[in-house]
């Protein structure tokens, strides 16, 4: 099978295009009506799932469902500069991925499936935009603070690790414009962003049916369960122990097969 047919690389968005997307086109003689659009997650974190998330849209191409991946801005092959980059250019970008994907696929339907910091940006558009019919939350962070958190121990071991902490900037050190965390730089106006973040405070339903993934033990996303369900979410809860693609060595690029597995298999019969 060619690959290029497979893949469909394209710029788009405003300003001549700024951002840049991958069309993967159905390729099964079914086709479906409902186009999946696959939200990153950020920084070190978008570099980890990178070979998930292309065999994921390959796999639904091959179930008959259009999917479309892209870069926010300041990541990957879109241009801007993640130091740049403030909390609502990626609710902007999804917005702008969202009605760039359904032109190109004719659908009546869209599906977001978002992992980490991509589920977290597509759940608070889908709720301000009623665009999403169903959503697949793949361990979504839920607290932003407790997220930076969660980058500061990871930074700090990694470098322990290495010997060399001396090279340490933290992201909760008081007055820093700008610190580097994973190999990316956060803003201190990007951390307030992300310090107010809290995916129990929204109140508006982001779709009508969700999948929520857990790759974990602990009972963090249980408290997203309910609360989407309070709000009147339809969910289906899922707890695959892949191993979190997020938290791995750098580069090893951890394929999820169960998490991956479990997206297609549900997407095939909701949209049966």
């Amino acid at each position: 099978m060619n690959l290029r047919k497979q893949v469909n690389p394209m710029y788009f968005g405003s300003a001549g295009g700024s951002l840049f997307g991958c069309y993967h086109p159905p390729m099964s003689r079914e086709i479906r009506r409902c186009g999946v659009l696959l939200c990153y997650p950020m920084g070190h974190e978008y570099i980890r799932s990178h070979r998930a998330y292309r065999t994921l849209a390959v796999r639904l191409s091959r179930q008959g469902f259009p999917s479309f991946r892209f870069d926010y801005c300041g990541s990957g092959d879109s241009e801007g500069d993640h130091s740049d980059v403030r909390f609502d250019d990626w609710l902007d970008d999804v917005r702008a991925a969202a009605e760039h994907f359904k032109d190109l696929c004719g659908c009546e339907r869209l599906v977001l499936v978002g992992l980490r910091m991509g589920g977290t940006v597509g759940m608070i558009v889908g709720a301000r935009e009623n665009i999403f019919d169903k959503m697949v939350l793949w361990h979504p962070v839920l607290a932003g603070a407790r997220y930076l958190g969660e980058l500061e121990s990871s930074n700090l071991s990694y470098l322990e690790d290495r010997r060399q902490t001396h090279h340490h900037r933290s992201l909760t050190t008081e007055g820093n414009e700008i610190v580097e965390s994973m190999g990316f730089e956060y803003s201190r106006a990007l951390r307030q962003d992300l310090e107010a973040l809290d995916l129990l405070e929204v109140t508006s339903r982001p779709a009508q049916r969700v999948l929520l993934l857990d790759n974990s033990e602990a009972e963090e996303q249980l408290d997203l369960k309910l609360h989407l369900e309070r709000i009147g979410v339809a969910v289906d809860y899922q707890r695959h122990l892949d191993p979190g693609i997020w938290l791995a060595e750098p580069f090893k690029m951890l394929l999820p097969h169960q998490s991956v597995g479990a997206i297609v298999a549900w997407l095939s019969e909701v949209e049966s």
